[in-house]
């Protein structure tokens, strides 16, 4: 899996040019085992190549879908509104306080006069 350049004199190339990029190379752009390129920046990679070498991006991983989480979060968005605004009529409602006191009602109670007589059938017996 470790990747190492060609010596210089066993290829054909110019000098100064880097021999994995020559085109008379067979691990060149024109050969057949070199189709890769980065995902990420487009760099050329070679064919047992695992990361990309210019930017760090992996070569052959796919990336997952990002998670649907827009619909979950406007609908937990609209539930804590509706917590609030029932929560704040609530406060509203209870610092208005008890309302109206209701009507007073007065009993009036008459009381039997001071020298009526007991009820018939009520005997009393003295000394007990």
């Amino acid at each position: 899996m470790s990747w190492s350049p060609q010596p210089a004199a066993a290829s054909a190339t110019p000098a100064g040019a880097d021999p994995a990029f020559s085109p008379a190379s067979p691990g060149g752009p024109a050969g057949a085992a070199r189709a890769e390129a980065c995902p990420l920046c487009s760099s050329p990679l070679q064919a047992d190549q695992d990361w990309c070498l210019h930017c760090g991006a992996a070569a052959h991983t796919r990336l997952s879908a990002t998670p649907i989480w827009k619909a979950p979060l406007a609908v937990a968005v609209v539930v804590a509104a509706l917590l609030l605004g029932v929560l704040a009529a609530a406060l509203v409602k209870l610092a208005r306080g008890p309302g109206p006191a209701p009507p007073a009602v007065t009993r009036t109670v008459t009381a039997p006069p001071a020298g009526a007589t007991t009820t018939p059938g009520a005997t009393t017996t003295p000394g007990r």
